[in-house]
């Protein structure tokens, strides 16, 4: 009951909120397809974008992130529920965002999801510079809880159905012959903030959730479950007002492998998560790239190592299978 409890607490602060998780993006200029008799996937490829050199970790091939390529895919076999503001839909339709370095691996597959009212349009910083570090990295836009729909934040109950997303998105990445030499399949991790953690907390941790993930980063969420054989950094903002840390606290305890709590001081709901100025963000996308390398084994380099990794920003602290480690820095092999 306890761990049922955390789920349910954080999705009703979620359903709570007053707008949204903080995120704001301009709309996503996607087009939605007819969808046909079959699950299919249509691919168009956007501008790429703009990015200083990377200043996370990563292995010694030389990757740079390659241009960001727009899909949507059309899954006949489940419905989108309906809302106040539609009637049901036999079929879920997913516009997707995917990054990828330039140069082919295989490397790790990581399913970005996004929160409650966000988009993978404010998240476009972290993923290309997750792809700088050669990960392939694949960003739904939920079809409820993106920032396009209107009234996204009552629809915070279809996280059932974004946990199926994220398998559905694996299948589809894994089954595509023009992404095949890009990804290994034996390497997928998955992150996700606030509404999108506690998304991938579903489809990671959980114990009947997708077996193939063995990495997960939850952000400014609570879970209940954890799998042993994942490992779980997770991070939260002291000073976050729709979420609390408290939450994550209560999370982190049932972590009993290879585990990080990161605690951002002074952090609010959305610190270092989305696009634009913030203290928080290399922190934030230092640790999560530097996890990421550690655990799916992509020739990370030591965490001492990272550039601008402002550590006065945060107190972290790491465990192992066998207890908590003195020294959280041991985690990674320093």
């Amino acid at each position: 009951m306890r761990r049922l409890a955390a789920v349910g607490c954080v999705l009703v602060l979620l359903s709570a909120a007053c707008s949204d998780d903080g995120e704001s993006t301009p709309s996503s200029t996607s087009t939605t397809t007819q969808a046909p008799a079959s699950s299919t996937t249509v691919a168009t490829t956007l501008a790429p974008t703009t990015l200083a050199p990377t200043t996370t970790v990563g292995p010694d091939e030389g990757c740079t992130a390659d241009a960001t390529e727009m899909r949507t895919l059309v899954d006949e076999t489940r419905p989108t529920p309906a809302t106040q503001n539609a009637e049901e839909l036999p079929s879920r339709t997913i516009d997707v965002w995917i990054d990828r370095p330039t140069i082919e691996g295989p490397w790790p597959l990581i399913v970005f999801s996004h929160g409650l009212t966000g988009h993978p349009l404010s998240h476009v910083t972290h993923r290309r510079e997750l792809a700088a570090q050669c990960f392939v990295v694949v960003a739904p836009a939920f079809p409820l809880t993106n920032n396009d729909v209107p009234n996204a934040f009552l629809n915070a109950g279809d996280t059932a159905g974004q946990v199926g997303d994220v398998s559905l998105l694996i299948d589809e990445m894994l089954a595509d012959d023009a992404l095949a030499p890009f990804i290994d399949p034996g390497r997928i991790g998955a992150l996700g903030h606030s509404l999108g953690g506690l998304t991938t907390a579903g489809a990671a941790l959980s114990p009947d959730g997708d077996q193939r993930i063995s990495a997960a980063v939850v952000i400014s969420a609570g879970f209940g479950d954890v799998r042993d054989d994942v490992a779980v950094m997770v991070l939260h903002g002291d000073a976050d007002n729709v979420i609390a840390v408290d939450s994550s606290i209560t999370s982190y305890a049932f972590v009993d492998g290879r585990g990080i709590f990161v605690t951002l001081l002074g952090g609010d709901h959305i610190a270092g998560i989305i696009d634009g100025e913030s203290i928080y963000g290399p922190v934030v996308r230092g640790l999560t790239g530097a996890f990421f390398a550690h655990e799916l084994d992509n020739g990370s380099a030591p965490i001492d190592a990272v550039p601008e990794l402002r550590l006065d920003l945060a107190t972290i602290e790491a465990r192992t299978a066998d207890g908590p480690l003195d020294d959280w820095a041991e985690y990674f092999g320093v």
